[in-house]
């Protein structure tokens, strides 16, 4: 049996902290105030949660194949995880709080209006979080600097499942935050 990637111990950790700052930032909330929104131009707490359900959903379709196809080929695991200088800078791109806004490319972008979200969104997200833990776990049998993840959103980004998953997590923290500084807004609903 292959030594275990230390990376994949963190790479836990950051997700459990992921699971922790989810639930204090919707622990409680209304429908009314999960889908408050300071302005029309930025996103409530519901949006930040939708975009993050339909981003990481994609992105985890991509680690099961990928994933799969290495355990078919054989491709075991090997030398610990070294982020790459692409998914490295991707990674604390999205870390928070942000530096630069970024426009959510076309396919991770979530439909505008459309009324209310629905609570049963915080659930999917939790759902997906669950997914990620198990894909983290299947990720310990393949090499996590040679096995490549290619973008749902673009074809031809392709980075190692490592440096994919830190930069999802990064992603998420970011959404998070985000979320959270909607709820420091001054005219965030009591209940």
């Amino acid at each position: 049996m292959p030594d275990f990637d230390p990376a994949l111990t963190d790479l836990s950790d950051q997700l459990a902290r992921v699971r922790g700052e989810l639930e204090t930032v919707v622990g409680g909330l209304s429908e009314a105030q999960l889908n408050w929104k300071p302005s029309p131009e930025r996103w409530s707490v519901a949006e930040n949660i939708e975009h993050l359900v339909l981003t990481d959903g994609k992105y985890a379709g991509r680690f099961r194949e990928s994933i799969a196809n290495a355990r078919a080929d054989g491709r075991g695991p090997g030398k610990p995880f070294k982020p790459g200088f692409m998914g490295g800078m991707m990674a604390r791109g999205m870390e928070p709080p942000p530096r630069r806004k970024f426009r959510a490319p076309g396919a991770f972008r979530i439909a505008e209006g459309g009324g209310p979200r629905p609570l049963s969104l915080v659930d999917d997200y939790r759902a997906l979080l669950g997914e990620y833990a198990s894909l983290l776990r299947d990720a310990a049998e393949v090499d996590l600097n040679r096995t490549r993840v290619t973008s749902p959103a673009f074809r031809w980004l392709r980075l190692s499942v490592g440096d994919a998953f830190c930069v999802t997590l990064a992603h998420q923290r970011r959404h998070l935050w985000q979320a959270t500084q909607v709820k420091n807004e001054p005219g965030f609903p009591k209940s």
